[in-house]
């Protein structure tokens, strides 16, 4: 079966009629396992992910970046690829994606090339893997693949057929026509040849993107030492200062509970972090506060001056 690995959402914002929750409803229906979406940005990955995941389809993550009016389709290999279509998606809203930024952050992604931008094929000789994709035309296939990888790639922006008369009105509103080619951009249960499908599916097979949420990435407050020891003398010290050198000790108890709640959570270098800050913003004259949840009225946050 035909793998839509070039699909179009509606996070391209006036380029695609495409919901992920709809392309998800619509993969489910037609018995698809495996899927791509490639935008503009990453804004939809995250949902696309894990709706995928809960629906046992695998997901193909890709960010379509465009050099000189020429797209060029990047796809992530894995969890360590998608973190640097991370960094790329970044500088694509600032408008700094160059090839050299493409060559640095290049590992663990694979490119393939619509046959329109095939001159950037020699100037991506970064890639490990780069392929050159066509569509319909099956001399061009025939033609590309004497000297390079190829791919069957057909870009959808819609998923129903009859949906091309809305797909019109959309690209009337981003002030542009529709092309011949749009007329078939919409999810088509495509029969490959036996060759095609072998080049699809060798392709698919290097595409494993899993992405992890059970971790979290707060830097370290100190380059040596032991943050938490440092957080609790802190805190005594504070404490110290804000009870005029009297010791209470329920006071004592409620900061011992406090602080190894705070270390079980993970969250010590995140305490750090905030009183830095924090500490930094009162020395300067910068207004702080007011804070909100349960740790602005921690007593931690209190005597260490948050």
């Amino acid at each position: 079966m035909y793998i839509p690995f070039k699909i179009t959402t509606d996070y391209t914002l006036l380029n695609s009629l495409i919901k992920i929750k709809d392309l998800i409803i619509f993969c489910n229906k037609n018995n698809i396992k495996t899927c791509g979406i490639c935008d503009t940005n990453l804004y939809g990955s995250i949902e696309f992910y894990k709706l995928c995941i809960q629906n046992n389809i695998k997901p193909l993550i890709g960010l379509e970046v465009i050099i000189d009016n020429k797209s060029i389709y990047l796809y992530a290999m894995n969890y360590d690829g998608y973190k640097n279509l991370l960094k790329i998606n970044s500088l694509v809203e600032d408008n700094l994606v160059t090839l050299e930024v493409l060559a640095k952050y290049s590992n663990n992604i694979i490119a393939i090339l619509p046959y329109k931008s095939i001159s950037f094929y020699e100037k991506l000789s970064f890639y490990k893997y780069i392929y050159l994709s066509y569509q319909n035309d099956e001399e061009l296939r025939n033609e590309l693949v004497k000297t390079n990888k190829v791919i069957y790639l057909k870009n959808l922006k819609y998923l129903n057929k009859e949906d091309y008369k809305y797909y019109k009105y959309l690209k009337l509103l981003n002030e542009e026509k529709t092309s011949e080619r749009d007329e078939n951009s919409y999810l088509e249960l495509v029969n490959l040849s036996d060759i095609q499908k072998e080049e699809l599916n060798n392709l698919v097979s290097l595409l494993n993107v899993t992405i992890p949420f059970n971790k979290r990435y707060i830097p370290s407050y100190l380059k040596d030492g032991d943050s938490f020891t440092y957080l609790s003398n802190l805190c005594l010290k504070g404490l110290k200062k804000r009870l005029n050198n009297v010791t209470i000790p329920k006071y004592l108890k409620r900061l011992k509970y406090e602080l190894a709640v705070i270390k079980k959570m993970g969250f010590v270098d995140y305490f750090l972090i905030v009183y830095d800050y924090v500490l930094y913003a009162k020395k300067h004259n910068i207004l702080v506060g007011p804070g909100r949840g349960s740790a602005a009225g921690s007593l931690v946050s209190y005597v260490i001056g948050i």
